[in-house]
């Protein structure tokens, strides 16, 4: 057949091949007229479409094979007429490129299909992407350079490399793509940041290195291959980085670069998967889940290839998951609509996203094995034929959960469904199934919410919250959702097999689902038994030949007409059908001539209707959900009764049979079930084999519930063996569609009760509940049958309640028996007793009350058991005083009480506290002849040491041993624990060493208790011990106990031992819990470390670990603590977008943060925003409201927050009391400040002595003593009693103005009235004294500190060395040091920093650094302490060793600031090194960090020392220009400079500058100057300058004097240097009797004049 098209100008030929059974051969003229010839069988079309905005041809044949061959792309394959276009694609996932080994077996696997011309798609090698994502996160926060060191990074570059050199390829093929990758990780490290935008980039690494080393290694063994990036050959996508989608242009880009490329040079394209090019920015893109099988379907789309295949580790598609059913088969064929159902019900198949560009160009996608590359795999088409198709696969979807919605309104609900839906709208929430009715609806709720993560329980909890407040909801957890994937055109058929598999199995289905895209089926199932209906289904429909009985059957129905589909489905052998009770009479036909063959109505309709009525409705188009058969259904009776639950009162038991559960009644009974009874009956009790003999006559298919339950009625209690008849029962159950009838259960129940076979009754009454579990039906029958016979046996209840209780039905077991109520029967005391017990034990307080109200109402009386179990529960409710009563009615009633009774009592006791009472018990139960064993013991010992008395306990443990008793493990771990709670170790480690000498091992408890006690004594050392010593006993650590010692290690800061913990705790899996994050990212957060904190907390959510609102505002806090406000804002906004709802804290961590940062604004913004979402402000979110307006000085906005706060009914506390009277001071307000104290003092806010504190506290902290003590006098006048706050506050005010005498003063009178100083009081004298210089009395009041008693804090020692390093005392700041480790005080930033700092002044850099080593992991290291090992170093001259510092501070992210440079500058202009001073002048100007005057005033003094003046004045110059203003050194030296040059004009116009500025020039200046004028012989204006500096008493040093004397004789000026000796000696600074002679020979030993610094 021959195809003609028109094309506009030109002339080509040449062949295009679709397969290898079709090809298309074309020619055309330069009239442009194309002719196609075809050969091939096949019928093929041609159309025209639009690629784009271009004009394109699309040949399409039978097969639904498509090519899209742009015009341009046409025209330029005639210049090669015999290149074979690209045939199919090839995607590889990472498990199949993982290694060398892996790619050599894919190199194969491509060559090995020499007919194809392929496309490969491949993904990145093994687990790289997850690499490269963690090695993003970590980048984050481990710093610059700490990058080359990430574990993940080298984990990268050693795979890839490995991998090249197992190739035996070159390295450079990506050795560019790695330094890249390092410096893209670097640069994340040093912006702090992963964008989404930068995310994708980062994982776009991984396809870029696979696709290159695969295309390297298939040229290198002969076969030509071209590598691409597919966001470079047009993969143009949105730019919703991590999640984009392919747009149209895409299609047409790709086709025309790989059809080119290929007609210009063929060679196998190897394309990198999951990545493209945002059409906005340009930037790469990757396309989310499925994305590198999204890039395959888009190439076959885009080049119209035949077919499509996916390569993954398992045989194509199968017939269920093989985790469940290891026989599972592949399924060879499937539609895109049931790989769609498949995959979203949880089947390992392609996207359903990745699969709509294959869907829509119509190419067959193939899912084939690598690893067994000649399986034929599964092809999903657009469509197949079904037409023998019945059920294709079974998946399994667990941990479902489930809604039962019902309307609070009966019928006329309308919108009903619309509301609920727009609830699951609003909270963004998908639904999987849905069944509904007008007035009630069941739903199923996504667990992955679409691919993206799990609904969390508050998600639920609001969830259920919003729909209760229209209709009454059920929250069913722990479901699983069952999909049979198939021909729902056959729906009756599937569900008629799936429903028997059920029934047979004891499942009850709790919901059906059949959605609109007719190839799925959902059945809802508790998801304890999802796995063993799912190995049910697939055995009956895949391993019995039930398919292909279906297919048999199918196809006699193609070319049989309905009149004789009955004759072929029955067949010659088949015998007549089993009786069905029915009220219609039978009816005969004719089939195939036999007569013989009768058939009931429903037999027919039965195995004939549901395919007959599915294979007319298909023929009709039409698709039915359900089918009813034509058969009667069973007559229930039913009535409903109120639940004893409920309603006390219980109706008449008989005839309440409830909806689902057989009838043991028949309304009608024929002649053939009377014969039927009859024959069972004798070949039952007569002799031989009677199972052989039943299966050998026609009985199996007659048998019916109605006839088994006759059987059982009329031989019970004739019957010599009940055993017989139960194994009838089983056996006919097994020959039976239909279950057994109730009262068969209840005959046989009774029967054997009757007979004392109560384990073997337990187990039919098992069958019975799982047969209706609804308790009234089940007693109903019971009592109907135990009520024929006087003589029953009653046991028969108490078995029922106990097979309740057997299968977990604990409140239907209750129920029973309160069903009983009012009966003339009841279970025994033991049975109720049994009952009660479990009742408490699972804290069911409510039901445990009604039963025991039935026993007392039913008469069964109490026995000891009662009454301990009665007794048990008074105390688990807390009523001690009932508990208390029923013991003493014990003895009213004379039921002695047993050893457990007075245990109990005893264990009640000591759980309220009352360990009198319990003692006094013991001793009584002695007297009684009773002995206390160890549970006593231990009881008293536990109820001691939580009562922290330790050293009682202990007594009690001497005694156990008097008595003879071993104390066992519980008894020595909880008198451990108490010492440990009492902090006294040395005695639980004593304890510890005595039980293992006992022979008793400790346990988990035991050492968990031990590891809490060193911990908290900062002792991690011990800690470590103990985890070894666990494992050398065998006792594994478990999750809490590293719980126990990651918080030790954060409580010693030392954050970084706690994350190495952690990753031990992985090695060994023992997983993380949520508290073991929860702890990690406190610590990490106190720690001020709160980068690594967000670390851990996308770590948690990668383990499937959700946080809470708790562990967010946590991390809130520690981002705001360290001024990371805009990341606090965006963990908020996270916290709703993954519907944590944020709490009061989180809001008012923000809040608290955006004040201290200034931003007002945004901080009312969130304080409104917690407002709408239903949270209440409290004190502490209007503190730091009202905070920022009392330091900004708007004390109008602060009192308007007050009003508000005190409106809304909270109370001001101490700190916002503060806050106010302390702005009001410092802006100079007192009288507010007194009127607002008088308004709270008022109001009650706090105690009067209290209040007044905080008044006095705020004006001493203002420097308003004078007020404070008229305060102070006002609390006197009233006849209040100062306490130690108050006399601390003004202590506080006076050391802080520097009058120490009338605080010293005020202390005395402070011990004289009685009132002890705190440590807060000692703490501000001792400040005050060594800011003052009076280090040794600082010294006497910390000896008072520890004279009295009082703790040192970490204040009092860090005082006390500053003090003592400012002091050069560094030998006592070391001893001050050590006391204060000694008291587990740990030092914190400014005790390393002092120390440094000291210990740099005093040139012992050693010490300095090893300081700098402890404070650098802890993360106390700042720009500070770095400036001070500068200096240091600059100070001895090692210019280089401060240098390298500068460099360490950038790599430790630690940024050098003007102190830094202007120290080092300083440095090197005095060493001489001006080169390098003026280098660093640069460099820190490149850093953005302004220079200052001390910078300048170094530079311009070092040129001037060497002699450069120009360049001094210069830099000056420079400096005047960049708007820094000189200091009075800055002018001396500029001075000098001047003096230098001669210039005495210029340098007095910079000595009148600093006079005119109020500033003095130093006595080297004036020398200076001096000297000039002597020089200039100005001899008169020079003894002017003497006697100015005489005026404003300024006095030269000695040697500056002699300097002078002797340079004025030197010159030949005698006569002048006698008038100026003259006046140093009048002024005495020279000695009386010094001569210019003497001056002169000591002046030869006078080193030269230098300016003052």
């Amino acid at each position: 057949m021959a195809v003609v098209a028109q094309f506009g100008g030109g002339s080509c030929c040449g062949v295009v091949k679709l397969d290898s059974s079709t090809s298309l051969a074309f020619s055309t003229s330069f009239q442009s007229k194309v002719s196609f010839a075809l050969s091939s069988r096949s019928f093929c079309r041609k159309r025209e479409g639009i690629c784009g905005k271009r004009r394109a041809l699309k040949v399409c044949c039978e097969r639904r094979v498509s090519a899209v061959v742009e015009k341009d792309a046409v025209l330029r394959q005639g210049a090669d007429s015999n290149v074979e276009q690209l045939s199919i694609v090839m995607k590889f996932g990472g498990s199949s490129v993982a290694s060398a080994e892996r790619m050599k077996e894919v190199a194969d696997l491509i060559l090995s299909f020499p007919e194809e011309r392929p496309a490969i798609v491949l993904s990145a090698m093994g687990k790289t992407t997850n690499n490269l994502l963690l090695a993003g996160a970590k980048a984050v926060c481990c710093g610059v350079s700490n990058v080359s060191e990430l574990h993940e990074l080298s984990f990268v570059k050693e795979l890839h490399l490995k991998t090249i050199d197992e190739l035996g390829l070159e390295s450079s093929i990506i050795s560019d793509i790695l330094v890249e990758l390092e410096q893209l990780l670097k640069g994340i490290a040093m912006m702090k940041e992963l964008t989404p935008r930068t995310r994708d980039y980062l994982v776009s690494f991984g396809e870029c290195m696979s696709t290159r080393i695969f295309a390297a290694y298939l040229n290198k063994i002969g076969t030509k291959a071209r590598q691409y990036d597919a966001f470079e050959i047009g993969f143009i996508t949105t730019d919703d980085f991590t999640n984009a989608d392919i747009l149209e242009a895409t299609y047409p880009a790709v086709a025309k670069r790989l059809h080119g490329d290929w007609t210009n040079d063929p060679a196998i394209p190897i394309i990198t998967g999951f990545l493209g090019k945002g059409w906005k920015s340009g930037a790469v893109t990757t396309l989310g889940r499925g994305g590198s099988d999204l890039t395959a379907t888009t190439i076959g789309k885009a080049l119209g290839l035949r077919e499509i295949q996916v390569w993954k580790d398992v045989d194509g598609v199968l017939t269920c998951d093989p985790n469940i059913c290891p026989n599972a088969k592949p399924v060879p064929h499937l539609t895109f609509e049931e790989a769609a159902e498949l995959a979203y019900f949880g089947a390992q198949v392609l996207h359903p996203q990745s699969m709509r560009p294959a869907r829509e160009g119509d190419i067959p996608v193939r899912v084939k094995n690598s690893y067994n590359p000649q399986a034929p795999g599964t092809v999903i088409t657009k469509a197949r034929d079904m037409s023998k198709v019945v059920l294709t696969s079974i998946v399994l979807k667990s941990n479902v959960t489930m809604l039962d919605i019902v309307s609070t309104r009966m019928l006329g609900q309308y919108g009903f469904l619309a509301k609920v839906f727009s609830i699951f709208e609003d909270l963004g929430i998908s639904v999987d199934c849905v069944a509904t009715s007008e007035v009630s609806i069941s739903l199923t709720l996504d667990p992955s919410k679409l691919w993206n993560r799990e609904l969390i329980q508050q998600e639920l909890d609001h969830v259920v919250e919003e729909l209760e407040k229209i209709a009454v909801v059920h929250l069913l957890q722990h479901r699983s959702i069952i999909s049979l994937i198939g021909n729902v055109q056959r729906s009756s058929l599937i569900l008629e097999k799936a429903f028997n598999v059920l029934r047979k199995n004891g499942v009850n289905v709790q919901m059906i689902s059949q959605g609109a895209s007719k190839v799925n089926i959902s059945l809802v199932v508790h998801d304890s038994e999802a796995q063993q209906c799912i190995r049910a289904l697939h055995s009956s429909f895949f391993d019995d030949g039930f398919l292909s009985e279906v297919e048999e059957a199918a196809s006699i129905l193609c070319v049989t007409p309905r009149t004789h589909l009955a004759s072929a489905l029955m067949g010659p052998t088949m015998g007549p059908p089993p009786p069905v009770q029915s009220s219609t009479p039978p009816f005969s036909t004719s089939i195939c001539g036999s007569k013989q063959k009768r058939f009931h109505a429903k037999y027919v309709s039965h195995r004939i209707e549901c395919i007959v009525d599915r294979a007319e409705a298909a023929s009709e188009g039409a698709v039915a959900m359900f089918r009813v058969t034509r058969a009667r259904p069973l007559l229930l009776r039913r009535r409903i009764i109120p639940s004893p639950l409920s309603d006390a009162r219980s109706p008449h038991l008989r005839s309440q049979i409830l909806p689902l559960c057989v009838s043991s009644e028949s309304p009608e009974h024929d002649s053939d079930v009377d014969d039927l009874v009859r024959e069972i009956s004798a070949l039952l009790f007569g002799a031989g084999n009677w199972k052989a003999a039943m299966a050998a006559s026609d009985i199996p298919r007659r048998l019916s519930p109605a006839a088994v339950s006759a059987v059982l009625r009329q031989r019970v209690g004739r019957a010599p063996d009940p055993k017989r008849l139960l194994d009838f029962f089983y056996w006919s159950g097994s020959q039976m569609v239909s279950p057994h009838a109730l009262d068969s259960f209840a005959v046989l129940a009774v029967a054997l009760c009757d007979s004392g076979l109560f384990p073997l009754a337990n187990g039919l009454l098992e069958r019975m509940v799982k047969t209706c579990p609804s308790p009234p039906s089940v007693l109903d029958n019971i009592v109907g049958c135990f009520s024929r016979d006087p003589r029953s046996n009653s046991a028969v209840f108490s078995v029922l309640i106990d097979t309740y209780k057997r299968a977990g039905m604990l409140k239907e077991a209750a129920e029973v028996a309160l069903l009983m109520k009012g009966g003339a029967f009841a279970p025994s005391l033991r049975c109720c007793n049994a009952l009660l017990k479990d009742l408490l034990r699972a804290n069911s307080m409510d039901l445990f009350w009604k039963v025991h109200d039935f026993i007392s109402r039913a008469q069964l009386g109490h026995d000891v058991y009662t009454f301990t179990i009665l007794i048990e529960a008074y105390f688990k409710v807390g009523n001690v005083d009932a508990a208390k009563n029923v013991f003493l009615e014990m003895e009213q009633k004379r039921c002695a009480p047993s050893a457990v009774t007075y245990n109990t009592l005893i264990c009640g006791f000591c759980r309220v506290g009352a360990l009198g009472d319990a003692f006094q018990l013991k001793e009584e139960m002695v007297k009684k002849g009773l002995a206390a064993d160890n549970y006593t013991y231990s009881v008293l010992i536990s109820g001691l040491c939580k009562n922290s008395q330790s050293i009682e306990a202990r007594k009690l443990l001497d005694e156990i041993s008097v008595r003879g008793l071993k104390p066992n493990v519980f008894i020595y771990s909880s008198l451990i624990d108490g010492f440990v709670r009492e902090s006294k170790m040395d005695e639980a480690f004593k304890l510890k060493d005595e039980m293992i000498a006992a022979g008793v091992q400790p346990n988990m408890f035991t050492y968990n208790s031990l590891i809490r006690g060193v911990c908290k004594a900062g002792d991690i050392d011990k800690a470590h011990e103990l985890l070894e010593e666990m494992d050398r006993m065998g006792c594994k650590p478990e999750t809490q106990t590293y719980n126990l010692v990651i918080e030790g290690y954060f409580k010693v800061r030392s954050p970084q031992e706690a994350l190495r913990l952690l990753e031990e705790m992985k090695i060994r899996n023992v997983l993380p819990n949520l508290y073991t994050y929860s702890v990690m990212i406190n610590g990490f957060c106190v720690c001020g470390e709160s980068r690594q904190a967000e670390v851990l907390l996308m770590e948690m959510h990668e383990n499937g670990l959700e946080p809470n609102a708790v562990i967010y505002s946590t991390l809130i806090s520690g981002q705001c603590k360290e001024g990371r406000i805009m990341e606090a804002v965006q963990t908020l906004d996270k916290m709703a977008d993954i519907n944590v709802p944020p709490d009061t804290f989180c809001y008012n961590y923000l809040i608290m943060g955006l004040c201290k940062a200034g931003n007002l604004e945004e901080a009312k913004k969130y304080f409104t925003q917690m407002q709408e979402r239903g949270l209440s402000p409290n004190v502490f979110t209007y503190g730091p409201l009202i905070d920022w307006h009392s330091k900004s000085g708007d004390m109008d906005g602060a009192d308007e927050l007050l009003q508000l706060m005190v409106a809304r009914g909270i109370k001001p506390n101490d700190v916002i009391l503060t806050i106010l009277i302390d702005g009001y001071c410092k802006s100079d307000n007192v009288a507010k400040a007194f009127s607002t104290f008088h308004s709270m003092l008022g109001h009650g806010v706090l105690p009067d002595v209290q209040t007044y504190s905080v008044l006095i506290q705020s004006l001493s902290k203002s420097g308003k003593i004078q007020e404070a003590f008229q305060a102070f006098s006002e609390l006197q006048e009233k006849g209040l009693t100062p306490d130690a706050y108050t006399y601390g506050s003004l202590i506080f005010g006076l050391c802080k103005t520097g009058d120490m005498v009338k605080a010293v003063t005020l202390h005395d009178e402070m011990c004289a009235r009685g009132v002890e100083p705190n440590i807060v009081t000692y703490n501000a004298l001792i400040d005050g004294f060594c800011k003052s210089g009076n280090i040794n009395s600082a010294k006497k009041y910390f000896k008072s500190v520890l004279a009295k008693g009082l703790v040192p804090t970490s204040v009092t020692y860090t005082t006390m060395i500053d003090g003592n390093c400012k002091a050069g005392n560094m030998s006592e700041a070391f001893v001050l040091y050590e006391q204060m480790l000694s008291r587990g005080i740990s030092p914190d930033k400014f005790v390393y920093n002092v120390l440094i700092s000291g210990c740099c002044k005093a040139g012992d850099m050693e010490r300095a650094l090893h300081l700098f080593s402890e404070a650098l992991p802890k993360g106390f290291v700042t720009v500070f302490t770095f400036n001070s090992l500068v200096d240091g170093f600059c100070k001895l001259g090692k210019l280089q060793e401060a240098t390298k510092l500068l460099q360490e501070m950038v790599d430790k992210e630690v940024m050098p600031n003007n102190v830094t440079y202007t120290i080092l500058i300083d440095g090197y202009a005095k060493a001489g090194h001006l080169e390098e001073a003026c280098r660093l002048l640069m460099e820190m100007q490149d850093r953005n960090i302004e220079p200052n005057c001390v910078t300048y005033t170094s530079l311009i003094d070092g040129h001037n020392k060497m002699g450069n003046t120009s360049a001094a004045s210069a830099l000056f110059e420079e400096m005047m220009a960049n708007g820094i203003h000189p200091d009075e050194i800055t002018y001396g030296v500029m001075i000098q400079v001047h003096c230098k040059e001669e210039n005495l004009a210029e340098a007095f116009k910079f000595r009148d500058a600093i006079i005119a500025e109020g500033k003095q020039l130093s006595s080297a200046t004036y020398v200076e100057l001096l000297k000039s004028l002597c020089r200039s012989e100005k001899f008169s204006e020079a003894l002017s300058m003497l006697n100015e500096m005489i005026e404003k008493g300024i006095k030269p040093s000695y040697s500056q004097s002699v300097m002078l004397v002797c340079s004025l004789d030197a010159a030949g000026f005698s006569d002048e240097a006698n008038q100026f000796l003259n006046v140093m000696r009048s002024n005495s600074w020279v000695p009386i009797d010094a001569s210019v002679s003497s001056l002169t020979n000591e002046g030869q030993d006078v080193p030269s004049m230098e300016v003052a610094r």
